[in-house]
C-alpha cells in the first residue's frame, strides 16, 4: 500500500523561481513519511510541479505504474490552486 494522506502548503520559499512549496504526506508499510514538492514558475505552462529524489525513490521501489506519477503531479497542482482534494489519494496497491 503506498497512498498520499495529505499535502500541506508551507511558506513561501526565497528562491524565485519557486511559487509554491509543500510538504507531502505519505504512507506506506513504513509508516508515514514526509516529502517536499514544490510549483516551480514554468515558460510554457501555469507551474510545473517538482518533488524530492525521496519521493521519486519511494515511487519507484513500489513500482508504481505511471498513472500514479499522474495522480501526484494533479494532487500537488490542485493544492497549489487552492482546490478541494480528497485524501487519500492511492498510488499502489498491497502486494
Amino acid at each position: 500500500m503506498l497512498r498520499i494522506r495529505n499535502i500541506l502548503p508551507v511558506l513561501k520559499s526565497e528562491e524565485d523561481a519557486v511559487l509554491a512549496s509543500f510538504v507531502v504526506q505519505v504512507e506506506s508499510d513504513k509508516g508515514v513519511q514526509q516529502f517536499w514538492a514544490e510549483a516551480r514558475k514554468c515558460p510554457n505552462a501555469e507551474a510545473q510541479i517538482d518533488w524530492s529524489d525521496d519521493l521519486s525513490n519511494l515511487l519507484s521501489e513500489f513500482s508504481v505504474a505511471r498513472e500514479a506519477y499522474d495522480h501526484l503531479n494533479q494532487a500537488v497542482f490542485s493544492t497549489f490552486l487552492g482546490e478541494q482534494v480528497e485524501y487519500p489519494i492511492n498510488l499502489a496497491k498491497a502486494t
